[in-house]
């Protein structure tokens, strides 16, 4: 049986700030990362898998399925929690679709088990990235 690291792609990054467990990051100069503050940024490029501070090496996925952090609540029932974005805070949060400037860098994946997220809540995500998703 397939585990989650069979359907992933993971690397390891260089801090360039302090960044949070499972909150989305985004590259700047010199190939490190730091924690994204918005929907707007093309750089976004994974969800970290520690937490980490200036200098340290911490795992991040790049592409597919992980857990991240939800930033406002998601309901199953409404289709428009499914296409995520980045807040403020490297969290997710509903896509603001339609706006052109707002990059959908995540897909929601529900289950039984966790129909409904409120903010802060670990969430199951499809990881993509700034590829294309954009109104």
């Amino acid at each position: 049986m397939a585990g989650q690291n069979d359907h992933r792609v993971e690397r390891t990054s260089l801090c360039n700030g302090t960044v949070g467990e499972f909150k989305v990051v985004k590259g700047v100069a010199d190939g490190k990362i730091e924690q994204a503050t918005a929907a707007t940024e093309q750089s976004v490029c994974g969800v970290a898998q520690v937490s980490g501070v200036a200098a340290d090496n911490i795992r991040t996925v790049v592409f597919g399925m992980t857990t991240a952090i939800a930033g406002a609540a998601l309901d199953s029932t409404n289709a428009a929690d499914f296409n995520l974005m980045v807040d403020a805070q490297g969290r997710l949060i509903t896509w603001a679709g339609g706006a052109g400037t707002e990059y959908c860098v995540a897909q929601w994946v529900p289950s039984a088990a966790q129909p409904t997220a409120a903010a802060d809540d670990q969430i199951s995500v499809m990881f993509t990235g700034t590829i294309g998703h954009r109104a």
